[in-house]
């Protein structure tokens, strides 16, 4: 579904004119298409779905009788005047709270809030407006109120949905990587979806890389572009890119398998196998291409992503020699364990993505081993 950012700024107008206005006459109703347009922007350039921060705007209410003067007013005297915001990104990301002072020249004002501050107040002589957990509210002359969600999945109603859409795009995959109900990810077993599901076709990721592109193209969107095998640099590319219109939010996917696949010249019974320390590489491989993507884009805000497909089976003998139910489930419910888990070093990288790919129930009328 695609997003009307426009419509939804005609909203907001339409909901706080009349308090802007009542406050401060026509000026109030000029500073208010300010602050959209300036909330809009930011987002476009610093996607909120990222942070946890809370982000304060205040757009000062200038007139010939009252020049509104921050500039020895804590904590704005600390303010630094940036133009380009996308490489302010990290630092913001690592904040509790950035107040945002919205100029006139295309430049923001930007510095750390500590603690709560008294918006109210401030509120007196500027529009006001707080976006924190994913709520979004205007304080215009001491007032606060809250405006609804219109947006679904994101961070605020001026922000697309990034993080939150891509989080249950790949969630809803699940049901068609674990039954392989994908008509395009049945292919990737020998015999087909139907046959055992024991061992993987020769190379089966370009096929499992083919699945999962198709579907988030469909789940996310037409606010979406995923693209495979893009380039950080010379080396071996990432296997998908995931770019949002609108927003300067970019994911990078990597994606390995578990389990055993056919050797290219294999009648059934020689294999390649991976097993968990696959994962590893994967990890590593991501943050490489993470690390690199920032340097070759330095304007984009980007999160990775590691989505491991798992085959694993116990005791396999060929690809067509029946095991166990429980042997064949025998991984099923072993989470992948990490020897560096950097979703909890590093705020851009998202946790590890495991698809267990089910067994044909042709193998549970077999006795557990």
């Amino acid at each position: 579904m695609t997003i009307d950012h426009i419509a939804i700024q005609k909203l907001a107008e339409m909901a706080f004119w009349s308090d802007a206005k009542e406050c401060f006459g026509e000026e109030g109703s000029e500073g208010l298409v300010t602050l959209l347009n300036s909330i809009r922007g930011f987002f476009i350039e610093i996607p909120p779905d990222m942070m946890s921060t809370r982000f304060v705007f205040v757009c000062p209410i200038l007139s010939k009788k009252n020049i509104v003067d921050y500039s020895n007013k804590s904590p704005f005297a600390n303010a630094i005047s940036v133009r380009n915001l996308s490489g302010y990104g990290q630092r913001i990301r690592e904040t509790t709270a950035t107040l945002v002072f919205v100029k006139n020249d295309c430049l923001y004002d930007l510095a750390e809030i500590e603690g709560l501050s008294n918006y109210e107040l401030w509120s007196k002589d500027s529009l006001i407006f707080v976006n924190e957990d994913g709520v979004d509210r205007f304080i215009i002359g001491g007032r606060s109120r809250k405006m609804m969600q219109v947006v679904t999945g994101a961070a605020s109603n001026f922000a697309v949905a990034t993080v939150g859409s891509l989080k249950d795009a790949l969630a809803a995959y699940r049901v068609d990587a674990t039954s392989v109900s994908c008509p395009i990810l049945k292919d990737i077993w020998v015999g087909g979806r139907h046959g055992h599901r024991l061992v993987f076709i020769n190379q089966p990721e370009a096929t499992m890389r083919r699945s999962l592109e198709r579907f988030l193209n469909v789940k996310i969107g037409a606010d979406v572009s995923v693209r495979s095998e893009h380039n950080t640099d010379e080396s071996k590319p990432v296997d998908l890119i995931v770019n949002w219109f609108g927003s300067k939010f970019r994911a990078l996917i990597e994606i390995k398998w578990l389990g055993k696949s056919l050797t290219k010249k294999s009648t059934g019974n020689t294999f390649t196998s991976f097993g968990e320390s696959r994962s590893q590489e994967g990890a590593d491989q991501l943050v490489g291409y993470i690390d690199r993507e920032k340097v070759t884009e330095p304007n984009s805000q980007v999160m990775g992503y590691l989505v491991v497909f798992d085959g694993r089976r116990k005791g396999v003998i060929d690809a067509n020699t029946p095991i166990s139910s429980g042997s064949a489930l025998y991984f099923r419910d072993r989470d992948i364990v990490l020897s560096r888990d950097y979703a909890r070093e590093r705020e851009d990288v998202a946790p590890l993505v495991r698809y267990f790919l089910e067994p044909s129930t042709s193998l549970f009328a077999t006795p557990n081993s």
